[in-house]
C-alpha cells in the first residue's frame, strides 16, 4: 500500500507540473484572434494592391494627358478619365479629378476606390478607402532634336531596290518615315511656346544632301563653308602623251583588256554629271573626260565622278601666208588728137575691167602656243595708178593728120590670205565644271591629304565639330555614283507650328533606299547642326535647352570617302569607319549632346556595337527586330525627350 502511495504522489506531483496540457490550451485560446488578424491583412492587403493598380493607371493616365497638349482642364479630365478605364480594370467605382492644371507644364490627377472587405465586415469595417494621385510635368527645358535616318538601300527590306515610292507597310523605309511624322507631332505637342522645339532631320547613306531648307529642294553654290578642292580634282593618275587630240584612243582603256581600265575610269563623250556616255575615242571636239571612278587605284575615289574633262589644246601655231599680185585695168578711155590740137578722151567702158597675169607666193610660219584656227583671212590693197597708152592710129586727109588710140589706167591689186591651224602635238589642261552643276552632296571632310586609319583620327574635322572654313575645312562637295540620298538635309525648324511639321513631313516623304551606309557622317552633320554656326545656320544654345541627336541604321557601317565598297560589313576597313563613328559620337557626348541610337535587323544580325557605342548609354540603345518596332521605339523617346514624367 505504501508503494502504491508513494506512485500517487510522484503522478501528481508530474500532473501539477506539466505543460503540454497548457500549450494546446493556450493554442486553442489563441487561434480565432489569429484568424481574424490573417483575415484582416489579406483585407488589407487587397486594399495595397488595388492603390498600386489605382497608382499606376493614374500614372499612365497622367502622362498620356501631359503629352496630349489639351487646353483646357475639362479636356484632360475626360482624356485622363478615358485613359485610366483603360488601365484600371476594378469592380469599384473611380473617379478621376483635376485637382491642379497648368496647360503651360503640369498637371495633376487624383484617383480613389472603396475596396470591400472580408474579415473586417465582423468589426464594422465593410470597406478600405484607397486613393492616389500622380503629378506629372512636362516642357520644363528647351529642346534640340537632330534626327539622323538611315537612306542606305537595305532599308528597302523586304523589298528590292530600288523602294521608290514604297507602299509596302513592312519594309523598314515605310515604317521609318510613319515613325518619323508620329514623332514629329508629338515633339510639336511638347512645344508650348514658339521655339521651345527645334527639329533638324539628317538622311544619310554613304553622305547627306544639303539642300537644308524645309522642303528639301534649295541651297547655295556660293556658300562659304563649301570646300570644292574634290569636287574640282582630277584624277591623281593620269598621263596623257601630246599625240592624244580628237580622234585618237581614249588615253584611259588599253587594247588587251577593253573589260577593265588600269586608270579605274574610262573616257567619256562629255562631262560626267550631264548625262554621257562611254567613248573608246577622243570627240571631235577634243575632251578627254573621266567617267566614274571604281575606286581600285584611286581608293580616296570610289564611285566619284570626276567633275570636269582635259581639254586638247594644240601646243603651236602654223600661220600660212599666201600673196596674190594682179595687175587690173580699172578704166579705159578711147583718145584723140587733131594734128598738134589738144587730146580728146572720151569714154569706152565696153569689155573692160581686164584683168592681168596673177603673180602667186606662200609663206609658212611656226610660233609657241595655240590661240585657236582662224582664217582663211583675206586682206586686198590696190596700189599705184599707171597711165597707159596703146598704139596710135593715124591718118591724114586734107593735110589734116587725126591719131586715136586707147588709154588705159591700170592698178596693182595684191590679195594676202592668211590662215592659222594648230600643229604640233597637244597640251591637256584640267577643265572642271561650274559649280551650277553640283547636286548637293556632301561626303566625309579632312584637313590635309588624307593618310592612314591612324592619321584620320588625329586630323579628321568631322570628329572635331569645327567650324567650316572656305579652305579644306569646309564641308567636302562631292558628286558621287548613287551615293547621295535623294532627301536634303533640314536644318534645325521651330517645331511649334503646323507649317513646320508639314514642311518637315515633306521631307520625309522624299526620302529613299539606296547606297551604302555610313553612320560617322551623319552623326557628324547631327552634331554640327546643334553647334552654333555654319554649315547650318544655328543659333546660340539658349539657356536650359537639352540637345538631342536620335540615330537609326538597320546595318553596318559599309563605306565612306576612303575605306569600303558598300559591302565591306564586318572586314577591317569597315573597323576604320566605326572607328571614326566612335570618335565623333564620343566628342558629341562630351560637348553634351545625348544620343539615342536604335538598330534595325530584320533579318537578324544581333546587335551593332557602334550603334551601342555611340548611345549615352546601354538604357539609350533599341535593339528592334521588326520594322514595325520602330514606330513605338519612336514614341517612347519622344516622351522621355520631351520630359513628361511623373514628378511625384
Amino acid at each position: 500500500m505504501m508503494a502504491i502511495f508513494t506512485r500517487a504522489c510522484v503522478s501528481l506531483r508530474r500532473f501539477a507540473g506539466a505543460q503540454r496540457g497548457n500549450v494546446a490550451m493556450m493554442f486553442g485560446l489563441a487561434l480565432v484572434p489569429l484568424m481574424i488578424a490573417t483575415g484582416v491583412g489579406l483585407d488589407y492587403a487587397r486594399a495595397a494592391l488595388v492603390k498600386s493598380q489605382i497608382a499606376d493607371a493614374l500614372d499612365a493616365a497622367a502622362l498620356a494627358v501631359g503629352s496630349s497638349g489639351l487646353a483646357t482642364a475639362a479636356d484632360v479630365q475626360k482624356a485622363a478619365q478615358a485613359y485610366f478605364d483603360t488601365n484600371y480594370k476594378g469592380t469599384s467605382k473611380v473617379t478621376v479629378s483635376v485637382t491642379s492644371y497648368d496647360a503651360k507644364g503640369s498637371v495633376t490627377l487624383g484617383a480613389s476606390a472603396n475596396v470591400s472587405t472580408t474579415v473586417l465586415k465582423l468589426v464594422d469595417k465593410p470597406t478600405i478607402d484607397v486613393g492616389s494621385s500622380s503629378t506629372v510635368v512636362w516642357g520644363q527645358s528647351k529642346l534640340w532634336v537632330a534626327l539622323v535616318l538611315d537612306n542606305s538601300g537595305s532599308m528597302c527590306q523586304p523589298d528590292s531596290q530600288p523602294c521608290v515610292n514604297d507602299t509596302n507597310d513592312k519594309s523598314k523605309i515605310y515604317q521609318l518615315k510613319a515613325a518619323t511624322k508620329s514623332m514629329l507631332s508629338k515633339l510639336q505637342g511638347a512645344s508650348v511656346n514658339t521655339g521651345d522645339v527645334m527639329v533638324g532631320i539628317v538622311p544619310f547613306n554613304r553622305e547627306v544632301h544639303v539642300p537644308f531648307n524645309s522642303d528639301g529642294t534649295t541651297f547655295s553654290v556660293t556658300s562659304s563653308w563649301i570646300d570644292w578642292s574634290f569636287w574640282e580634282a582630277s584624277p591623281a593618275n593620269v598621263t596623257i602623251a601630246s599625240s592624244v587630240g580628237p580622234g585618237s584612243a581614249c588615253p584611259f582603256t588599253t587594247s588587251t583588256n577593253k573589260q577593265k581600265s588600269p586608270y579605274g575610269y574610262y573616257c567619256m563623250d562629255g562631262s560626267s554629271n550631264t548625262g554621257v556616255s562611254k567613248t573608246a575615242a577622243v570627240p571631235s571636239s577634243g575632251l578627254i573626260c573621266p567617267g566614274v571612278d571604281s575606286g581600285s587605284y584611286n581608293t580616296d575615289r570610289g564611285d566619284h565622278f570626276y567633275n570636269g574633262c582635259y581639254d586638247s589644246v594644240f601646243l603651236q601655231t602654223k600661220t600660212t601666208t599666201k600673196t596674190d599680185v594682179t595687175p587690173t585695168t580699172t578704166k579705159a578711155q578711147t583718145c584723140t588728137q587733131v594734128g598738134s590740137g589738144t587730146i580728146s578722151c572720151g569714154s569706152n567702158l565696153s569689155g573692160y575691167p581686164k584683168t592681168g597675169s596673177t603673180t602667186s607666193s606662200t609663206s609658212n610660219a611656226t610660233t609657241d602656243g595655240y590661240s585657236g584656227d582662224s582664217g582663211p583671212t583675206k586682206t586686198t590693197v590696190t596700189s599705184g595708178v599707171v597711165t597707159s597708152d596703146g598704139t596710135k592710129n593715124c591718118s591724114t586727109s586734107r593735110g589734116v593728120t587725126t591719131c586715136t588710140w586707147t588709154r588705159s589706167f591700170i592698178q596693182t591689186q595684191t590679195d594676202t590670205t592668211v590662215t592659222k591651224t594648230g600643229t604640233g602635238g597637244y597640251s591637256h589642261t584640267w577643265r572642271p565644271n561650274s559649280h551650277s552643276t553640283w547636286s548637293g552632296c556632301i561626303t566625309d571632310r579632312y584637313s590635309v591629304t588624307h593618310g592612314t586609319p591612324s592619321n584620320s583620327k588625329t586630323i579628321d574635322y568631322d570628329t572635331r565639330n569645327l567650324a567650316p572654313g572656305s579652305d579644306t575645312t569646309g564641308f567636302t562637295a562631292d558628286n558621287p555614283n548613287g551615293a547621295c540620298p535623294v532627301a536634303g538635309v533640314s536644318a534645325l525648324a521651330n517645331d511649334s507650328t503646323t507649317t513646320d511639321v508639314t514642311n518637315l513631313g515633306k521631307l520625309v516623304d522624299k526620302m529613299q533606299a539606296a547606297g551604302s551606309t555610313n553612320q560617322a557622317i551623319g552623326v557628324a552633320h547631327a552634331w554640327q547642326m546643334l553647334t552654333k554656326g555654319d554649315p547650318y545656320g544655328t543659333l546660340a544654345l539658349p539657356a536650359n535647352t537639352s540637345r538631342y541627336i536620335i540615330l537609326l541604321s538597320d546595318g553596318l557601317n559599309t563605306q565612306n570617302r576612303w575605306w569600303g565598297d558598300g559591302s565591306t560589313e564586318g572586314t577591317t576597313q569597315d573597323g576604320y569607319i566605326d572607328d571614326r563613328m566612335k570618335l565623333t559620337c564620343d566628342a558629341a557626348k562630351t560637348d553634351g549632346v545625348i544620343i539615342y541610337t536604335l538598330y534595325v535587323h530584320v533579318n537578324g544580325g544581333g546587335n551593332s556595337d557602334p550603334l551601342k557605342s555611340c548611345a549615352t548609354d546601354t538604357a539609350h540603345y533599341y535593339d528592334l527586330t521588326t520594322a514595325d518596332a520602330i514606330n513605338s521605339a519612336f514614341a517612347d523617346i519622344a516622351q522621355k525627350i520631351t520630359n513628361v514624367r511623373v514628378s511625384q
